[in-house]
């Protein structure tokens, strides 16, 4: 399905690596300072939702293109099978009405 060598997969391990680095950082920095202000760890867990937020979205991005990329196919497989089938019909349809007339 998805190659783990593909560009895509290791900017996602990539954006993983850098999330999960900033959440330990959080959390060991207000389990360690008993300095850490109400104002910091905002700020600080604005930034790790910012982060997961952009991997959620460099995990769909290319699974919702690819999907919209089969649906565009399987339509379009589907008009020509469609486009086929009356083609076909068209001389039968032709001929019985004339045999009719």
């Amino acid at each position: 399905m998805f190659d783990r060598g593909d560009r895509w997969i290791q900017q996602i391990e990539q954006n993983y690596a850098l999330l999960a680095g900033a959440l330990e950082h959080v959390y060991n920095t207000a389990q360690n300072e008993t300095a850490v202000t109400s104002e910091w760890m905002q700020t600080e867990l604005m930034r790790v939702a910012g982060a997961a937020q952009k991997f959620t979205n460099d995990i769909w991005a290319p699974i919702i293109q690819r999907d919209q990329e089969k649906a565009n196919e399987d339509l379009n497989r589907n008009t020509w099978v469609l486009r086929l089938k009356d083609a076909i019909q068209f001389p039968q349809v032709a001929s019985q009405q004339r045999l009719e007339e």
